[in-house]
C-alpha cells in the first residue's frame, strides 16, 4: 500500500487534489484506490475508458498514466494567421489515449530490460 501512498503524494505534487471521498481528480480525470491490497484505478474525463492498475504496477507508470490522462490545453491560431481565434481546446481522447498507451508501454520495456540485465548480470546484449 506504500506505494500508492507514493502515487498519491506524487499527484498531489502535480497539482491534483483529493477531495473527502479520497479520490484524486484533475480537469476531470479521476485516480483512486479501490482495495486494501493497493489496486486502484484510473477514470478518463468524459468517463469514456477507464484503466485498472494492480498492486504490483509501479507508481512511476500509475503516475505518467494519470498524467497523460489529464486533457492539456492547444492555442487556437492567432489572427494573424488569418483563422478565427476562440477558446483554447482540450487534445482529443484518441490522442491522450495513444499518448498513455505508448508512456505505458516504454515503462514496462524499460522494467523488462532492468530486469533482464539484472538476470544476466548486467550484460543483455
Amino acid at each position: 500500500m506504500s506505494e500508492r501512498l507514493d502515487v498519491r503524494r506524487m499527484l498531489l505534487r502535480r497539482g491534483w487534489t483529493e477531495g473527502r471521498d479520497l479520490m484524486l481528480r484533475k480537469n476531470g480525470a479521476l485516480w483512486a484506490v479501490g482495495s486494501d491490497c493497493g489496486d486502484s484505478g484510473l477514470d478518463a474525463p468524459d468517463g469514456k475508458w477507464s484503466v485498472a492498475f494492480d498492486s504490483g504496477v509501479p507508481a512511476r507508470v500509475i503516475v505518467a498514466a494519470c498524467e497523460a490522462a489529464v486533457p492539456t490545453r492547444t492555442r487556437t491560431a492567432s489572427p494573424a494567421d488569418g483563422e478565427q481565434t476562440g477558446p483554447a481546446q482540450a487534445a482529443s481522447y484518441a490522442e491522450v489515449s495513444a499518448d498513455l498507451e505508448a508512456r505505458m508501454k516504454a515503462a514496462r520495456d524499460a522494467e523488462w530490460l532492468t530486469d533482464l540485465g539484472e538476470q544476466t548480470g548486467g550484460s543483455n546484449g
